[in-house]
């Protein structure tokens, strides 16, 4: 590659090699923190390393009961003082591993012409996507790979522990907090729509002490009910908001956030990608970033002492306008 692009930040690795890969490290940290901080499900879910595509957990399907003790044991017949016994079952919880992916291609008179430092800012967008493309599936639904279960928000309603307010009120959050709790679990995060933000600041103007705003070290902290609340900035929720537990939703990690330099490839770009329009990289001075990932998901819903049927209780409740 020819020395006249001078920028360093916009230069790409030789074919030798002699670079570590096609942005500096930096970069590459960027994209994956920028996904990790815009994704609500990323940032809070529980992960889980997957050392295989399919992997099972252990869930709690059957819980143990102990019982009183009848009497002491009668010297002559040996009747009473058995101790009751007890089971105690699993069922697998299964994640399955599914590849999302993009490619970035930039002309390269466009970088040595670039006045600005592309790469930073390509590596926070491409992050904000990958976490939006997560969210998207295990919120809603929408795009949601078909062999990952139920998404949130579809689920909640199944179990019919949704509340439907289109300007919802304290009584709204508390109520679907109830649903959470009434089942045997904590509401530990609440997951928002940005037009929830005025609704909780005119609770607070209006002398109720339900919406904090708080610092813990350099990142603010809004709560409501004294639980954290994380707002959805690129419109992935599928719902007003989403309460419940995130410890009980799992992302799996297969394979974490990478990229690759390609400069050789043909590459798709039509917006249908059904082939009507390709860019040859090399033929057309070009080169392209590919940023890819696999991840699984599941929720788990463990059987509680407050709730025995499975298809009545469900770790997450919803509030929606209609």
């Amino acid at each position: 590659m020819s020395g006249s692009m001078g920028r360093a930040a916009n230069q790409y690795p030789a074919p030798d090699g002699t670079r570590s890969g096609l942005i500096p490290i930096e970069y590459s940290n960027a994209i994956i923190q920028e996904a990790i901080e815009s994704s609500m499900a990323l940032s809070t879910f529980r992960r889980v390393n997957m050392p295989t595509g399919v992997h099972h957990l252990p869930v709690l399907d059957t819980l143990p009961i102990a019982g009183w003790v009848n009497g002491e044991p009668d010297t002559t017949t040996g009747a009473g003082g058995e101790k009751p016994t007890t089971t105690q079952l699993w069922k697998g919880l299964v994640l399955t591993a599914e590849e999302l992916a993009a490619i970035v291609v930039i002309p390269e008179a466009v970088l040595e012409d670039s006045s600005v430092d592309l790469w930073s800012e390509i590596a926070p967008r491409l992050g904000e996507s990958i976490g939006r493309l997560v969210d998207l599936a295990v919120f809603p639904g929408t795009g949601k790979p078909a062999s990952w279960p139920s998404a949130i928000v579809p689920a909640a309603l199944a179990a019919g522990q949704n509340t439907v307010n289109p300007t919802p009120d304290a009584d709204a959050y508390n109520a679907t907090f109830a649903f959470v709790e009434e089942d045997g679990y904590m509401v530990e995060q609440v997951y928002a729509d940005t037009t929830q933000k005025a609704i909780f600041r005119g609770w607070n103007a209006g002398g109720v002490p339900i919406y904090l705003t708080d610092y813990r070290g350099d990142k603010r902290v809004d709560e409501i009910f004294g639980t954290p609340i994380q707002y959805d900035r690129m419109g992935a929720l599928g719902a007003l908001a989403v309460v419940g537990d995130p410890s009980k939703a799992i992302i799996g990690v297969r394979r974490d956030l990478e990229y690759k330099f390609l400069d050789q490839a043909t590459i798709d770009i039509s917006a249908a990608q059904d082939g009507s329009q390709q860019i040859n990289l090399a033929q057309q001075d070009s080169i392209a970033l590919r940023v890819r990932a696999r991840f699984g998901y599941a929720v788990a819903n463990p059987v509680t002492h407050l709730e025995g049927v499975a298809a009545d209780r469900y770790p997450f409740g919803t509030i929606t306008a209609a």
